[in-house]
């Protein structure tokens, strides 16, 4: 069970919920992980694209290099 939570820590800061510096996990997404059997009921989809819309938002500013949040998610819809 450990092992599956630590894999799953791992998707939500790699692949679901991505920044820019990809060397840490945001220990922001540890209480996610705690009541373990309620993880399926989670609205994970419109998490996610929230995630996206503000990156998204972040990204249209004048001084933003570089756009961070799930592009894989982006590039589906396009």
């Amino acid at each position: 069970m450990r092992y599956v939570r630590c894999h799953i820590f791992y998707l939500l800061g790699t692949t679901l919920f991505v920044d820019k510096s990809t060397a840490y996990l945001h220990a922001k997404y540890l209480p996610l992980l705690q009541n373990f059997d309620q993880i399926g009921n989670y609205s994970w989809g419109s998490a996610c694209t929230a995630h996206l819309y503000m990156s998204m938002c972040r990204a249209s500013w004048y001084d933003c290099k570089e756009m961070d949040g799930p592009l894989d998610l982006l590039f589906a819809w396009a």
